[in-house]
């Protein structure tokens, strides 16, 4: 759905065809970088429940 405005945003400006181009490269390499970051951060996040969760910090709080 992105991609489409992306693409249909592109043909409407007035930007040189190479200058489009570039620019649908760059929002396409922007989405990669979003859902790597996104998975990246929902790990971390898991990882830091997960060690929450131990033993260790539970015998602290205990």
């Amino acid at each position: 759905m992105v991609q489409a405005l992306f693409q249909m945003a592109l043909q409407r400006s007035a930007l040189p065809p190479q200058a489009a181009d570039a620019f649908g490269g760059f929002a396409a390499a922007a989405q990669v970088l979003a859902v790597a970051i996104t998975v990246l951060c929902c790990v971390l996040l898991g990882w830091a429940m997960q060690r929450l969760r131990s033993e260790s910090v539970r015998q602290e709080f205990a």
